[in-house]
């Protein structure tokens, strides 16, 4: 029974990792389609030192960042479960 706890908890990690990388991408891409335009009606100067596209590029770099450190955090998670389903050995110390 805990061996299928574990398949469970593994599955649902996983599955939180796709949704995850899945919402990296679509916010790379929101960023891309939202930049493009800022980007299309300015100067190559103007757009690099514009402050929309400074900020629409760092709320990105915020999201994805706090996505990628929560599929960190899954993929340990995973590892724990794999270590105490006995799937894995636990690297020496």
């Amino acid at each position: 029974m805990a061996a299928t706890k574990g398949i469970a908890a593994r599955a649902k990690l996983q599955a939180k990792i796709m949704h995850l990388d899945s919402k990296v991408t679509s916010a790379k891409k929101d960023f891309g389609l939202a930049v493009f335009d800022l980007m299309r009606h300015k100067e190559a100067e103007a757009w690099m030192k514009d402050t929309a596209v400074s900020e629409c590029f760092q709320q990105c770099v915020e999201s994805v960042e706090a996505m990628e450190a929560q599929i960190a955090q899954s993929r340990e998670a995973i590892t724990m479960v794999d270590v105490a389903a006995g799937a894995v050995q636990e690297p020496p110390c």
